[in-house]
Parts: structure tokens; C-alpha cells; sequence
């Protein structure tokens, strides 16, 4: 017997939960991978932070979330050496 779930018509119940538990894992999935790229910008800037580079290497367009998450990665980098050279003068 069909059911409408949600506006949906499915065949059965069993039918209509596989569908949205399969569509809350590609949801978390996708989050997952937002995610990994957040970081993985954030860790590139904090590389390119602690070689000395500046604002004009980010490879992220400048409307791009991911330009000021490289930046916020890129000036925590930069602090990290100054605060390294600092010690080794003091």
C-alpha cells in the first residue's frame, strides 16, 4: 500500500525511512567535506604563515569564505614564528 510522507509517496513505510535516513548520511556527508575544506585552508594559511608569506599567495578567490579562513590561518602561522624568534632572542 503507498504512503505519502512528507508530500512523497513511497511504497511502504520501510521505503520511505531508507529514503530519508539515506538522505541525513549524504547531508552529513557533505558537511563533513565543507568541513575538510575549512580546515584544510586554515592549515595551507598557517603553512604559508610560518614561511613568511603574504596576503597576495592566497590561492582563494577573494569573495570565497575560504580567502578569510586562509588569512585567520595564514596571521595564527605568522604568530607562531614571531613568538618562536622571540623566545630564541630573549
Amino acid at each position: 500500500m503507498a504512503v505519502r510522507v512528507r508530500g512523497m509517496l513511497f511504497r511502504d513505510e520501510d521505503d520511505a525511512h531508507d529514503y530519508f535516513a539515506q538522505r541525513r548520511l549524504d547531508d552529513e556527508a557533505e558537511a563533513r567535506a565543507e568541513d575538510a575544506a575549512r580546515m584544510d585552508a586554515f592549515y595551507q594559511g598557517m603553512h604559508d604563515g610560518r614561511q613568511g608569506r603574504g596576503p597576495n599567495m592566497n590561492p582563494h578567490d577573494h569573495e570565497s569564505p575560504l580567502h578569510a579562513i586562509w588569512e585567520r590561518g595564514r596571521m595564527a602561522g605568522l604568530g607562531e614564528t614571531l613568538n618562536y624568534f622571540k623566545r630564541k632572542i630573549a
